[in-house]
């Protein structure tokens, strides 16, 4: 999609078939990909009905899990909106100029659109500056990389199973990346050799951070900073205010992990006709409450440990399951890993790894506790490992903790209380 001033008028998962009867639409590859152009017609931006609003105003309604919220529009092309901040032209902009996005990039769309990381990362900024688009209807490993080349994209979004896919995938060791300015992942934590395999590729590669509720994404760090920054997200966006918190609302240390929150003139109102979830996540003073846990180095750059409520405490002392499940990736005969904390009699809560083998290798329970003992503090270590053939996820590749932790207790299991 190109955007040439224009703008897409509407979007939705099946968009692109909307689109098909209009002639806009060609195969570019044999991927099942599909480039639109598309501009609006001087007499069809005079016939569109205007409608004052200000910044007390709800432009948008975006639904997440079931929940929806209220966004308010800071500006652009589509809405005549009295900016909340005159000087921030809205999360689009932000992103083009934080990200330092350009109108001759191209970049390929794999994530849903009914998900904010597939409308909002890099589409609407690169429709807002004339950028092009390539558009997928579902992520392959080997089409990925066949559209990439041929379309010659220069930044690339993914979650981390996608870039864990690409790795393993066959024209990963040959395929050219000369044109490609960088890759970014978010969506969930990344394990670092993900990253490092493909900076010995030679292409630089970031992580990034947001969430709907928050204008979807609000860090940013340069190249070089993700390099000599390893694991980091960066440092907030212009107009971004962040701090972390401990469970008692105060402030913690430099190096320590707290919750992050937010606040600035992008994040959403609150939760549509949900005043109590509203209160819960967006205080008197504006901050929202993320639910991520972070921490912060002395130079300000971020990093998130997992989120909140994915945090388990054994024998008083906190755990990140994310911090386990990248260590077990990095074990030859683990494809997936995902960990989850369970009750236990004596602990309080342990951690059970649920463990999808690569293919045909085989790896016995003592061999991935050996594997982590010699990585991880005794306490953090699973106490159960469960082999399954695959992970639940959802649509945007985030794995579904709750349907396991379920599939562990409709399972009647419970580790040794003395393990």
């Amino acid at each position: 999609m190109n955007g040439q001033g224009g703008l897409l008028s509407s979007a939705y998962p099946d968009f692109a078939d909307t689109f098909e009867e209009r002639d806009t639409m060609f195969p570019v590859s044999e991927a099942k990909t599909r480039r639109i152009r598309r501009t609006f017609e001087e007499e069809e931006l005079k016939a569109a009905r205007w409608v004052p609003v200000d910044k007390r105003t709800n432009a948008r309604l975006v639904y997440v899990k079931k929940r929806s919220f209220g966004m308010f529009l800071t500006g652009g092309p589509h809405v005549r909106a009295q900016s909340p901040c005159p000087a921030c032209p809205g999360p689009a902009y932000s992103r083009v100029m934080c990200w330092k996005l350009r109108d001759d990039d191209v970049s390929p769309i794999f994530m849903p659109l009914c998900h904010a990381g597939g409308i909002a990362v890099f589409l609407t900024p690169l429709v807002a500056i004339g950028g092009t688009l390539v558009l997928h209807r579902r992520f392959e490993a080997s089409e990925a990389w066949r559209a990439i080349v041929l379309e010659r994209c220069t930044v690339v979004l993914g979650v981390p199973t996608i870039w864990k896919a690409l790795m393993e995938a066959p024209e990963f060791a040959s395929v050219d990346l000369s044109h490609v300015r960088w890759f970014i992942s978010g969506g969930a934590p990344l394990p670092e050799y993900i990253a490092e395999a493909y900076r010995r590729r030679g292409v630089a590669f970031k992580q990034e951070y947001g969430l709907t509720e928050v204008g979807v994404n609000c860090f940013s760090m340069t190249v070089d900073d993700s390099v000599r920054k390893p694991g980091s997200i960066g440092k907030p966006f212009m107009m971004t205010e962040a701090r972390l918190i401990d469970k008692d609302g105060r402030d913690v240390a430099p190096g320590e992990i707290g919750e992050l929150c937010l606040r600035g003139p992008h994040v959403s109102r609150g939760y549509w006709q949900q005043p109590d979830a509203t209160a819960a996540a967006l205080d008197t003073d504006g901050w929202f409450h993320t639910g991520d846990m972070a921490r912060a180095d002395a130079e300000g750059f971020y990093y998130i440990a997992g989120r909140r409520k994915d945090l388990f405490i054994s024998g008083g002392l906190n755990v990140y399951p994310a911090e386990i499940e990248a260590e077990l990736l990095q074990h030859g005969a683990v494809a997936d890993a995902a960990v989850v904390g369970v009750p236990h009699p004596q602990w309080g809560e342990v951690g059970v790894a649920f463990i999808v083998l690569r293919g045909a290798a085989a790896a016995s329970d003592e061999e991935l506790r050996s594997f982590l003992e010699s990585r991880l503090a005794r306490y953090k270590l699973p106490r159960a490992f469960i082999h399954v053939e695959a992970l639940p996820r959802t649509a945007s590749g985030k794995v579904q903790k709750v349907s396991l932790a379920q599939m562990y207790t409709d399972g009647a299991r419970s580790p040794e209380p003395g393990a």
